[in-house]
């Protein structure tokens, strides 16, 4: 395992307010446990169970992460004991048990981790996607559409 993890990591939490706004918090930055990684966040996902949980209408599961955030992309700050094929600093994506909105993700079972080079996951057009996500813009009419399915 790394010896250089930060000790405390920031995340948004959602408010106990009646708008259920949005905050950063900052807790103590968990080091991963055997067969996980931990990962440095640079990109989350925004998707409808990040939403929905934000409303009150999607609590995660017990043994899920109470932090929003289902997918991440970022590089791999720490390795636990067992780990192999992954080393501090490898670019990752990863679908996570909740915590993508950290930035350093709760310990990722490694298994569940992606690497973004070509052997792993398709290469520069995987990182390309993960990355053209976190700031896509929606395509000329695809909002109206959308607003009218409701």
């Amino acid at each position: 395992m790394s010896d250089a993890l930060p000790a405390e990591r920031h995340y948004i939490a959602i408010a106990d307010d009646e708008a259920k706004s949005l905050g950063l918090e900052q807790d103590a930055c968990p080091a991963p446990g055997a067969g996980e990684v931990l990962i440095r966040v640079a990109f989350a996902g925004i998707n409808r169970a990040d939403l929905l949980q934000r409303r009150g209408l999607y609590p995660p599961p017990a043994d899920a992460s109470p932090i929003l955030g289902l997918e991440v992309a970022g590089t791999v700050l720490a390795c636990g004991d067992g780990v192999s094929g992954w080393s501090p600093g490898d670019p990752v994506c990863a679908l996570t048990h909740g915590g993508g909105y950290a930035d350093a993700r709760s310990c990722t079972p490694a298994f569940e981790a992606r690497g973004t080079h070509p052997a792993s996951c398709g290469g520069r057009a995987t990182a390309g996607l993960i990355h053209g996500a976190a700031g896509a813009q929606p395509r000329r009419g695809a909002l109206p559409r959308q607003r009218r399915l409701r």
